[in-house]
């Protein structure tokens, strides 16, 4: 009798498996005992609810220090200083390597920077925050001698060149005179009706507020030293439409580091209530194990859409009620684009439709209505939503 062998190729599991399932995505590093920035790996957690972390399953190694994440498209963005390494959710596949990161000033000159902070904005480019480093020897968030000023600012991807070049945008963001520790580690997110941008101040991080993601940030004015909190540094930050409360992470910790969340309604005041997130043992590492410097995106390759309650929580109408000339309907998700905007009065009448243009994300509607309740029926790529809006 014949015999058959069926040969069985194996394939590196990473390299095919989806690993990225959950609503929100956090990139961090770990160390152990000797933690200088060459020993740092970086790492991938993921989350349905912001609270509760589990580890990414099969990924690659991932060198670095100090990462931040953002998804765009089909493409995962993984960021260190000066670097970036690509995820390819058609292919599943990682970069083989890191890719330089480049960032020119408007005369073409090469800017220094550190701790890089994506975004992508409402035309789909990837936007850079970070701490300007051009001239500094040493440390770049500290100074030498002391005082000094530190300057944040913001630059714009380069079309075509895939998250790996920039140009800085006119002007800082954001300006620090220090006299003693540190000032570094940007972070930028949008809430729906302005951006908010943090900086590390050691064990402390700062809040600062712009209408516009490249204009000059300013306090807040209830933010005693402009601190959100004294629970760590090196921090992100996350607006959570559906529940109203800000998600602000941080590292804390004077022996073994760990990731802690802070949730706060507002910035009226310095908040110190915080949890524990990640670390060593929570993700199946050891207690030795430093978790560090949370970057944090929402996983975009999931649409994120499961119901129309999950639909209704991604698309916003503010600020509602409404007493200036304009509002704005806005999708929090960049796979849900806003095709088409109903207004509708409390009779029931159509009084206004408009027709958005393509990839449009945010949109701005002026008020040429009587003060009353209406309703904005606002048509998308996943589905429809009608929400109640007040004119005063």
């Amino acid at each position: 009798m014949k015999k058959f062998f069926l040969s069985v190729f194996l394939i590196p599991l990473f390299i095919f498996a989806q690993p990225f399932t959950k609503k929100y995505l956090m990139a961090f590093h770990t160390c152990t005992t000797n933690c200088a920035f060459q020993f740092h790996e970086t790492h991938i957690a993921e989350s349905n609810d912001g609270t509760t972390w589990t580890m990414v399953p099969n990924l690659p190694y991932l060198p670095g220090s100090v990462p931040d994440i953002v998804v765009r498209g089909s493409k995962l963005y993984l960021y260190n200083p000066g670097k970036v390494r690509r995820y390819n959710n058609a292919t599943g596949l990682w970069d083989t390597s890191q890719s330089n990161v480049s960032i020119v000033d408007g005369s073409g000159n090469n800017v220094s920077f550190v701790d890089p902070s994506p975004y992508v904005d409402s035309n789909g480019n990837i936007v850079l925050f970070y701490l300007n480093s051009t001239g500094i020897t040493g440390d770049p968030a500290s100074c030498n001698p002391y005082p000094c000023t530190k300057y944040f600012n913001s630059a714009v991807e380069v079309s075509g060149s895939d998250g790996t070049q920039f140009v800085q945008q006119p002007g800082d963001r954001l300006s620090v005179s220090i006299n003693s520790g540190t000032a570094s580690d940007p972070d930028i997110y949008f809430d729906g009706t302005q951006y908010i941008m943090y900086y590390s101040a050691g064990s402390n991080t700062k809040a600062f507020t712009c209408s516009t993601m490249h204009g000059s940030y300013v306090s807040f004015p209830g933010l005693a030293n402009n601190d959100i909190t004294n629970q760590g540094g090196i921090p992100c930050g996350h607006y959570d439409a559906t529940s109203n409360m800000y998600w602000t992470y941080t590292h804390f910790g004077g022996g073994v580091t760990e990731i802690k969340l802070v949730p706060h309604a507002n910035f009226n005041a310095t908040v110190n209530t915080s949890s524990t997130v990640i670390n060593g043992t929570s993700i199946g590492l050891t207690a030795q194990h430093k978790c560090e410097s949370p970057g944090f995106c929402t996983n975009d390759f999931l649409t994120g859409i499961g119901n129309q309650q999950d639909l209704n929580s991604q698309i916003s109408v503010f600020p509602n009620p409404a007493n200036g000339n304009e509002f704005s309907v806005q999708s929090f998700n960049s796979k849900i684009i806003v095709q088409k905007i109903e207004i509708i009065n409390a009779a029931g009448q159509t009084v206004k439709e408009i027709n958005c243009k393509e990839n449009a994300q945010v949109i701005k509607i002026k008020t040429e209505f009587v003060p009353g309740i209406y309703f904005v029926k606002i048509i998308s790529s996943n589905g429809n939503v009608v929400k109640k809006l007040i004119l005063q």
